[in-house]
């Protein structure tokens, strides 16, 4: 798992690495290099959407679905010598 992380972080790096540059402009008699990403219209998006996806969307959805089962096994849990879960008990206090 570790590979892949720094598999997929290399290889998102490295498309910038590609397009990116670097423009002299100036500025009130003072020179300033900016370096940019040059893209395409549909590339640019393409690759931001791409991005989003892969670095933010899916982590955050393997953690909601991770920690949904961890409190759903906890919130459920039965003890050993018990025929009610802790939802179960705490339904019948009420």
């Amino acid at each position: 798992m570790l590979g892949i992380g720094w598999l997929l972080g290399t290889l998102l790096g490295s498309v910038q690495l590609y397009h990116s540059k670097t423009v002299s402009f100036r500025y009130r008699n003072v020179t300033y290099v900016d370096c940019r990403e040059e893209w395409d219209e549909a590339e640019g998006k393409a690759y931001t959407i791409i991005t989003f996806l892969l670095t933010f969307l899916v982590p955050l959805f393997v953690l909601a679905f991770t920690y949904g089962n961890i409190g759903y096994k906890i919130f459920f849990y039965k003890a050993p010598n018990s025929s009610q879960s802790l939802h179960s008990r705490a339904n019948n206090k009420s």
